[in-house]
């Protein structure tokens, strides 16, 4: 049973990067952590227990990691240089109607 646990942590760890807001990673590290509370019920042995609680720390630093590249995107994207419009007619696309 331990190794099925471990799998579904793995594979919820696996989607963390196809995310693409917090509250959909909030989703995955909750599934995560109703995964472990039951682990605690059904995994008598505690190294296996603690096995598990290695890959949901792996998938919990995954999401903060996700979550830190997504607010750096915001941050780079808000104080980065709009692009002007050329006025060289060549490189400009509003002259080349007409």
């Amino acid at each position: 049973m331990p190794a099925v646990i471990i799998r579904m942590l793995d594979s919820l760890n696996a989607v963390v990067d196809a995310t693409t807001t917090a509250s959909q990673r909030e989703v995955l590290l909750r599934q995560g952590e109703m995964i472990v509370e039951g682990s605690q019920d059904s995994v008598n042995d505690q190294n296996d227990l603690n096995d598990i609680l290695w890959h949901f720390n792996r998938l919990a630093e995954s999401i903060e990691e996700r979550n830190r590249r997504a607010r750096r995107d915001v941050t780079e994207a808000a104080t980065s240089p709009t692009p002007s419009v050329s006025n060289d007619p060549q490189l400009n696309p509003t002259t080349w109607i007409g």
